[in-house]
């Protein structure tokens, strides 16, 4: 890559954060740039290191987890709302787009599973965890196979020599 290549990345990555600090997500920014949502990430991650201090990155990380707390809140107000207004009506006698009220609440469902998500890899929650152990897992029945095994592979007598051949009548 020559040095006018890189110097194109960094714009790129440094706009690329300046629109992530406006609030712009990840995948706009992504399409802004016709770019993968995940290099976006990237980029986005590479100047944020580059520029702001761990305590600034941990504070715009709690930031973010606020905002994802209220929109979550929000969402789940809006589910209780569209279950009460259904009740509401049905009781009162009113026909209830149950196909309408059923894509409503999956809409803000699937709302809710992204918010989620998006909180977990904020706080590193989605990365898998090594658990390191000191005990060998084995079945009660693993000393009779291996017993057998030994047995069948040499020893005494069953099958001992796999060549000869027993008639059996």
């Amino acid at each position: 890559m020559t040095s006018i290549e890189q110097i194109e990345t960094l714009r790129r990555k440094r706009a690329a954060f300046d629109m992530r600090q406006t609030g712009m997500s990840y995948r706009l920014i992504a399409e802004h740039f016709g770019v993968h949502t995940m290099t976006a990430h990237n980029w986005i991650r590479e100047v944020t290191q580059m520029v702001l201090p761990v305590d600034t990155v941990e504070e715009l990380r709690i930031m973010d987890v606020d905002k994802i707390d209220a929109d979550e809140y929000r969402t789940n107000q809006m589910l209780e709302w569209l279950m009460q207004d259904a009740q509401r009506r049905v009781d009162a006698g009113e026909v209830v787009n149950t196909g309408q009220l059923a894509t409503d609440i999956n809409k803000h469902q699937q709302h809710l599973q992204a918010l989620r998500k998006e909180r977990a890899k904020l706080l590193g929650l989605e990365k898998p965890i090594k658990i390191l152990h000191e005990h060998e897992l084995t079945q009660p029945y693993d000393k009779q196979m291996e017993d057998l095994v030994a047995q069948l592979a040499g020893g005494s007598g069953l099958l001992s020599n796999p060549d000869e051949v027993l008639d059996v009548d």
